[in-house]
């Protein structure tokens, strides 16, 4: 793409930086991509290369999207990290066995492009509220 990085596998890692790139002196090859995120939202423990072409072209647009890299693979599971606006966000949850899932997005969710049906909530946090 027009970063001029090339990443492949899973866990995914840079296997190239075309002449050029933007960032060719500042990461290097062999490098693992940790997470991707947006203003918002963040996508933690990204698990294919496909993950992260699917999340850095659906924030193309966002001068802030970023990638967070290091020297080896992410330890953790995938993982959504979102942050709410004011007011309902039009999403149902069902369960709670051992955590609740999504169960329904409606067209007016403000996240309809990354939350899915089936998504477990392993976490909320309301500011002010501790951590």
């Amino acid at each position: 793409g027009p970063l001029g990085v090339v990443f492949q596998g899973s866990p995914p890692r840079i296997t190239d930086i075309r002449a050029g790139s933007p960032v060719e002196n500042i990461i290097t090859e062999g490098m693992y991509i940790q997470a991707v995120s947006a203003p918002g939202v963040q996508f933690l423990g990204i698990q294919t290369a496909d993950d992260v072409g699917k999340r850095l072209l659906q924030f193309k647009e966002s001068p802030k999207r970023k990638m967070v890299l290091s020297h080896r693979p992410a330890d953790m599971e995938a993982t959504i990290k979102c942050q709410l606006p004011e007011g309902p966000i039009h999403l149902g949850f069902s369960g709670n066995d051992p955590t609740p899932s999504v169960n329904r997005v409606w067209d007016k969710c403000p996240f309809k492009d990354i939350i899915e049906i089936g998504m477990k909530i392993i976490a909320l946090q309301v500011p002010g509220k501790g951590g």
